[in-house]
């Protein structure tokens, strides 16, 4: 909080500062032109005695929608009003010169300055990347706008001062038409910004000024917006919208309500006159949280029971906390606080609900995969804050539990565990272990101290009597945890359901494992276990097995030596009937246990780690999932050495699973296997160490359903890439990362559907062919890549173009596309 008030402030100072500035310079220009204090005016202004028109679109911090709907989208309201004045002028050729600058891939003055060169000469030239002098750039661009009309747009910048990077510096001839403009859309981040811009406009109300700030932003975009989200066969659309209206201009001034209330007619645009005419009576200007909580509560009495229930569990995690969305689905299921559904398991009705509360705004992402689906969230403090409250009348959540337990234990046990932490008041002070109650703080935890009550908490369980009641215990990144206290855990937790010990120090399972029977996720991630204790039986409720570890050296960047270890693939598999993940286990030489996967007709998720003999075991692992009828998701890590290995499917007549959606294969194999051609619903394919050919990239093109391709170290031995006329026709997300691929071309019609592509190199690189897609709406380059064949200015699409070379510069410029 005091360093956003302190950002805030200084905000504040610097765009007064360059008002004054304007302001007096605005005044001594305008006596200059009468022939008053000519020699004052040379003297502050310089001989220029001019600036070209400066236009300053704003618009309030609202950022909309659906996160998992539209990441590529990122830009404001204002600067898609300006992107399509920026086009019509193009296309009316109003003026001589023109340049898109978007601020936030260049960040620094001369990147600007490169941008805006590359922009006046032929894109093709290199002349641009080839000037690296600030005045070199400063003196050609002043060339090239010499006696022309032109127009500059700066777009999304949020640095306290980019006017003087281009307005106000010798970038601009003095010699140029009267009719010449700059545009600016300065991103917003905080509702103090904007109230500056609405100070800095009475600033520009002079005949004699050539400066003006516009606000598009509240009866416009946001009303647009609204318009547009209503549905138009609402029997009381005209009358609706005006009620909206209102509420947004009540909202104004406050980023969060505003956002809330388009969320609440994205998820329901069917919303009822009354309850809009109710809100728009509960709402007051300037009443920032009061107004909060009553769009919240719109918000949350729309929701099923099961997914209120959902909402409130996330009371009991810190405000700041990064909640991985496959973690809190599980915790959800087995809380039974979400239950199957009809045809859905609980897991599916789990990851609806997920996205139910992301649609609505109560949820916000925090991490979304290259394929645009949110894996991580965050909860804003408002909505933590109603949660809270509404868990405490419900008496739901672990309210009177310390902040370092309540996040970790199930919300069902606060009685039992209050009782336990008596006993702890021997081992810590009693100021460590003081219940804050309802009044408790919501700060984000301390990393140490929470981490040290959880181990105190389970070095003293062993003096317990059980505690049937927890049904969860999320042990991640509890760092001192020991195998002891996973011991007393299985002695003394035996009713839990989810078991969590991801990124801890254990490094061995106890055989009391099994004393857990009704345990449904064992998740033991980057841990140190490598198998199941001997003649110890797994849980036999288990739904979810969670191992693996990935092993990358320090200074390997392309992870092209990175290794695997996982647990053995645990005995007595084949009676686990109920298992529907099972990622990642290693399979033994003798394949004993891999043949009795087979049994498990639920399983839905496969992960293998293959040593040794791997075409022997490739063999009975394609004769084991060919029985998997939910298979939908597979991947196989190959660690042998020596030869190639033989994915095919050589003397093996039966049919693979129809259902198989998604395939990851990571090691040396002789081709790509012809099997994948006849799974119909094969829709993402990861490669790692793979070593494809041309003929191997041809094959892929011709699968019907794919849209999403994974290139990662290795992968590819060419090093050019080319995507041949009417190939991957279904292509959305092309990823590439740590390859020797240099030189990528798309040849026309060819990948027709693709939107995303983000590639990291490893050397200078070549892309051609971009302006053949069409629907292309992000390019992402995280190295050095040739600008020579790259025009998105000529885009009929205007892609998001974003370069991060190899020193964390980018020298290439985009226009924002439209939505």
């Amino acid at each position: 909080m005091k360093e956003m008030i302190e950002a805030e402030a200084l905000y504040t100072t610097q765009v007064s500062l360059w008002l004054t500035r304007i302001l007096c310079n605005g005044i001594i220009h305008e006596l200059a032109g009468k022939g008053v204090f000519r020699k004052l005016a040379a003297a502050l202004g310089g001989d220029r005695g001019r600036l070209p028109r400066l236009l300053v679109v704003v618009t309030p911090p609202v950022d909309i929608l659906n996160p998992e709907e539209d990441q590529l989208r990122t830009h404001k309201p204002a600067t898609e009003l300006v992107r399509r004045v920026y086009d019509n002028a193009k296309k009316a050729k109003h003026f001589e010169c023109m340049a898109w600058v978007d601020a936030r891939l260049h960040a620094q003055r001369k990147q600007r300055l490169q941008c805006i060169l590359q922009q006046l000469v032929h894109p093709s030239s290199g002349e641009a990347a080839q000037v690296d002098d600030e005045k070199e750039l400063k003196k050609k661009i002043q060339e090239h706008l010499k006696g022309k009309k032109f127009l500059i747009v700066l777009a999304d910048h949020d640095d306290l001062t980019p006017w003087e990077d281009i307005t106000l510096t010798d970038a601009l001839p003095t010699d140029y038409s009267e009719d010449s403009a700059i545009i600016v859309t300065p991103s917003m981040q905080h509702p103090v910004q904007l109230h500056v811009w609405y100070a800095a406009s009475w600033f520009f109300l002079g005949r004699a000024t050539h400066y003006k700030v516009h606000f598009y932003s509240h009866l416009d975009a946001l009303n647009k917006k609204a318009n547009e989200l209503l549905v138009g066969s609402h029997p009381r659309k005209d009358e609706v919208h005006a009620i909206v209206k209102q509420i947004l201009k009540k909202c104004r001034w406050d980023a969060f309500s505003t956002k809330m209330v388009l969320q609440a007619l994205y998820a329901n645009p069917h919303r009822s006159k009354a309850e809009l005419e109710t809100l728009l009576d509960s709402i007051r200007e300037f009443n920032t949280v009061p107004n909060a909580r009553n769009i919240i509560r719109l918000c949350y009495d729309d929701l099923p029971s099961q997914y209120k229930a959902c909402l409130l569990y996330l009371s009991i995690f810190p405000l700041g906390s990064k909640i991985r969305r496959t973690s809190l689905v599980r915790r959800w299921a087995a809380e039974n606080i979400i239950t199957k559904r009809y045809d859905l398991s609980a897991m599916d009705e789990g990851d609806r609900a997920f996205s139910a509360l992301l649609d609505r705004g109560l949820l916000l992402p925090c991490r979304i995969d290259p394929a645009d689906k949110v894996k991580s969230c965050t909860v804003h403090h408002h909505v933590l804050s109603f949660i809270a409250e509404m868990a405490r009348e419900d008496n739901i959540g672990n309210t009177l539990l310390p902040l370092a337990l309540s996040r970790r234990l199930s919300i069902r046990n606060g009685i039992q565990v209050l009782e336990l932490s008596k006993k702890q008041q021997g081992t810590r002070s009693n100021a460590c272990w003081r219940f804050h109650g309802s009044s408790r703080s919501r700060r984000s935890e301390d990393s140490q101290g929470p981490l040290d009550d959880m181990v105190t908490f389970l070095n003293v369980l062993h003096e317990s009597p059980r505690l049937g009641l927890i049904k969860v215990l999320d042990l991640e990144d509890c760092t001192g945890l020991k195998n002891r206290n996973l011991k007393n855990i299985c002695n003394k937790i035996f009713q839990l359901k989810y078991l969590s010990a991801r990124k801890t120090s254990i490094t061995e399972l106890p055989k009391e494992i099994s004393k857990l029977q009704d345990l449904e996720t064992l998740d033991i991630r980057e841990t140190k276990i490598k198998s199941f204790p001997a003649k110890a039986t797994l849980p036999p409720k288990l739904v979810h097995l969670l191992a693996g570890d990935i092993y990358r050296p320090s200074n390997n960047d392309t992870g092209s030596t990175e290794s695997y270890s996982t647990i053995h693939m645990p005995p007595g598999i084949g009676s686990m009937t109920n298992m529907e993940i099972l990622s990642h286990v290693a399979v033994s030489e003798s394949a004993d246990e891999l043949q009795h996967v087979g049994q498990l007709q639920r399983l839905r998720k496969l992960g293998l780690v293959i040593h040794g003999n791997s075409d022997r075991l490739l063999s009975i692992l394609l004769r084991v999932i060919w029985k998997l009828e939910c298979l939908y998701s597979l991947s196989v890590h190959i660690e042998a050495g020596g030869k190639d290995a033989d994915m095919n499917t050589k003397g093996i007549t039966i049919s693979p699973p129809k259902s198989l959606e998604r395939l990851s294969i990571s090691g040396n194999i002789s081709e790509l296997p012809r099997w994948i051609e006849e799974l119909p619903q094969l829709s993402k394919i990861t490669l790692c160490r793979t070593s494809l050919t041309e003929s191997d990239i041809q094959f892929l093109g011709k699968l019907v359903n794919l849209r999403y391709i994974r290139l990662r170290h290795e992968s590819y031995t060419p090093k050019k890439l080319t995507f041949k006329e009417k190939e991957f026709k279904r292509l959305e997300f092309l990823i590439i990362e740590g390859t020797i691929i240099s030189d990528i071309t798309f040849e026309q019609y060819a990948a027709s559907q693709l939107e995303k592509m983000v590639w990291t190199p490893t050397s200078m690189v070549k892309l051609c062919g971009l302006e053949h897609l069409l629907r292309l709406q992000m390019v992402k380059i995280n190295g050095n890549c040739n600008m020579d064949d790259i025009n998105m200015e000529a885009h009929p699409n205007h892609p998001i173009l974003e370069i991060i070379e190899a020193n964390a510069t980018a020298t290439a410029s985009n226009a924002p596309a439209l939505q």
